[in-house]
């Protein structure tokens, strides 16, 4: 019995049962690290990735920019048929006798109705152009604002790993100290353990930075003030709807914009040849002549242009501008489509990592943190390899976030090709 008793209280037992306790400790504070983790004066509220969306999508200055550049544009048609002053002219005095004459004309031009046409199917068209930039606007902010967010919501997942590893290392460097002072072991493995416990803290202390710099960049996206928390502590995949070919992403966005550019330079191109048509003018007077009262008359007058070689070379600038506008048009076809092409193969390729971690290295590690544990337990190992052991499959966790983060990023990008 004094024998048992001396076992009881020798220092290496103490450090053992010290061990349990804290793994204990630690697999009952787990679960509580996620709502402590981010304390601050406010309660954190949840944010989903719809909420996100639609805080952008009310209150960012680009869409309501968009939205004014689309009445601005309306406003353009009435201001089509731009035509001259209307010209009034009054004479009085000796006219055409000694008597006193009075003379009273109005002259209106008109322009080149051809040039107000085309000028107004001009206005028409810019409209649509700031339209189709308004709903593509709409689908960019939207993507911007989804990338952000999954960036964020892997941010704070991986926080919670680093912050359980952080945990069970100072546990480590406690155990190391105590067994230090008992003489177990030399100051060269205690230094050791805490410069290991120093640099997981550091890592830590980064991502807690990481998720402070991604929350502040969703914040500023989505123009509001606040303290928030993902919707699920993990990554979640962002369901997209995978095609086997490029047909269900057409970017008619894009594409639709892009054409609407074109066509607001071929009506440049028709409003510089509409000024080859003639110019309309017209009049009305009215005059007195000594006893002659109340004569009156009207007249009508074409201008035609004759300095052709102007005329000429804004036609000719036009056409250039035109040609290059479609060279682009079909560039940015060709780009868009083998974009499609090349994030469909990403999407695969980071599904197939997806499935490797969820089919073989997740089930690993929860098989190596339960051994571990187990032999942790039973003592056939000491607390540092039983670190090694979980280090390594946190390792895998984070990894296996870094998947479906990279997945959800080229989805996200994808979506905006949508149709």
């Amino acid at each position: 019995m004094l024998n048992s008793k001396h076992e009881f209280n020798s220092p290496h037992f103490i450090i053992n049962r010290f061990i349990r306790g804290v793994v204990i400790i630690y697999m009952l504070a787990a679960s509580l690290i996620p709502s402590l983790l981010f304390s601050q004066d406010t309660a954190p509220e949840y944010l989903t990735l719809r909420q996100a969306v639609n805080s952008a999508l009310l209150n960012n200055i680009q869409i309501e920019n968009a939205q004014l550049r689309i009445e601005q544009a309306e406003s353009q048609k009435a201001a089509a048929w731009d035509f001259a002053p209307t010209e009034l002219n009054y004479l009085q005095g000796q006219l055409h006798s000694a008597d006193q004459d009075e003379y009273l004309e109005v002259n209106q031009s008109f322009g080149s109705i051809l040039t107000h046409v085309q000028t107004l199917k001009k206005a028409r068209i810019n409209q649509e152009v700031q339209t189709a930039a308004y709903h593509l606007a709409i689908r960019q902010l939207t993507a911007e604002v989804k990338s952000v967010y999954v960036f964020w919501q892997y941010s704070y997942a991986k926080s919670i790993l680093l912050e359980n590893e952080k945990e069970l290392y100072q546990k480590m460097a406690d155990i190391y100290t105590l067994r230090y002072n008992s003489g177990d072991i030399d100051l060269l493995e205690k230094s050791m353990a805490v410069s290991k416990v120093s640099d997981v803290t550091a890592q830590h202390l980064n991502s807690l930075d990481n998720l402070i710099i991604a929350e502040n960049k969703l914040k500023q996206i989505m123009m509001v003030e606040g303290n928030f928390i993902p919707e699920s502590g993990e990554p979640m995949l962002y369901m997209v709807a995978k095609k086997t070919d490029t047909s269900g992403y057409s970017a008619y966005n894009h594409l639709n914009y892009l054409s609407k550019q074109h066509a607001l330079v071929l009506a440049d191109e028709a409003i510089a040849k509409s000024h080859y048509f003639p110019e309309i003018k017209a009049g009305f007077f009215t005059q007195n002549i000594s006893e002659l009262r109340n004569l009156y008359g009207w007249q009508i007058g074409v201008a035609f242009p004759l300095w052709i070689p102007k005329q000429q070379a804004e036609i000719k600038q036009s056409k250039i501008e035109s040609e290059i506008a479609l060279n682009n048009l079909e560039y940015q076809k060709l780009q868009i489509q083998t974009e499609i092409e090349n994030l469909l193969f990403q999407l695969n390729k980071n599904f197939r990592q997806i499935r490797h971690y969820q089919e073989n290295s997740l089930p690993q590690a929860e098989l190596l943190i339960k051994i571990a544990t187990a032999q942790l337990n039973t003592e056939e190992i000491d607390y540092t390899e039983y670190l090694q052991s979980i280090s390594v499959a946190i390792k895998i966790k984070q990894d296996y976030y870094l998947a479906i983060h990279d997945y959800n990023q080229t989805a996200i990008q994808l979506e905006i090709y949508g149709d």
